[in-house]
């Protein structure tokens, strides 16, 4: 998990969502690894995989329930397929 490992590990944490709160902030950093640090990690990219690369032969919005998830924090990393069926 490259993105939860380097903030963990202390590496510069930015946020490029525009209009945002700068992460630079100490106290955002620290939030942000302690937050880190907490969650359950999830590697999602075999769900990812199912979503982007199988055939497209279902509804998106009824063929996909809501989730639930079974810890209270949790961190999901993934990758979007550079080609997509």
């Amino acid at each position: 998990m490259p993105v939860a490992a380097a903030i963990i590990n202390g590496l510069p944490i930015r946020d490029l969502a525009a209009g945002s709160i700068p992460a630079e902030s100490s106290e955002n950093r620290a939030r942000v690894r302690a937050a880190v640090r907490e969650a359950t990690l999830v590697q999602a990219q075999p769900a990812s995989d199912m979503l982007w690369l199988a055939p497209d032969n279902f509804d998106h919005s009824s063929d996909y329930p809501p989730l639930r998830t079974p810890f209270p924090l949790m961190w999901f990393e993934w990758q979007i397929p550079d080609e997509i069926d």
